[in-house]
């Protein structure tokens, strides 16, 4: 595993924390509720979040040579490019990729992902623009200004700007930061 190299897929956190909000959720077969009760999940999910993000981004330390992060926002809208890259990293060929296909599924899959909540109706479809920026319609402002204040450090390393000027900090319980350089990426 010493050559081992690692692509990893980013995604706005404003989005991610959208789409773990809603398989929560779903998880508890209701809808969205405007009215907001459901969003006090948010400085929880904004915890998850960084809980992922910060051992993986303080591996990346230990050998930055091995890893690539790609955002998803970048294959929608730099596809070409965002594939050279990925070619380039891993030396793979793109010939059997098809971002306007459904991916390669196995049947044994499709019985039993369906039944979880985080089951997307887009798991191992096309890439679908329509995912990206969600967050600008469907976030409440003051949850939108907390994963911003938290998030900071994370939206800034990848280059995700804010949609807040005057970003919340702590109600999550983290000081904002993410540790580490800015990772190398597409």
């Amino acid at each position: 595993m010493k050559q081992a190299k690692f692509v990893v897929a980013v995604r706005d956190p404003r989005d991610q924390i959208l789409s773990e909000l809603e398989v929560r959720i779903r998880g508890e077969d209701g809808a969205l509720d405007p009215s907001g009760v459901q969003f006090k999940q948010v400085p929880g999910l904004i915890r998850k979040f960084q809980s992922y993000w910060e051992p993986l981004l303080a591996a990346t330390r230990l050998a930055p040579e091995r890893f690539m992060f790609v955002r998803y926002e970048d294959m929608l809208a730099r596809y070409d490019e965002t594939l050279a890259a990925l070619q380039g990293f891993t030396g793979l060929s793109d010939s059997t990729f098809n971002p306007a296909g459904a991916w390669t599924r196995y049947a044994a899959t499709d019985d039993f992902i369906p039944n979880y909540p985080s089951y997307s109706p887009f798991y191992g479809g096309p890439l679908e623009p329509a995912r990206a920026g969600r967050f600008r319609t469907v976030l409440r402002p003051q949850d939108l200004e907390l994963i911003e204040g938290e998030c900071r450090s994370f939206m800034d390393m990848f280059g995700y700007e804010a949609a807040h000027s005057s970003p919340a900090r702590s109600a999550a319980g983290g000081a904002g930061a993410l540790p580490g350089e800015r990772p190398s990426r597409i």
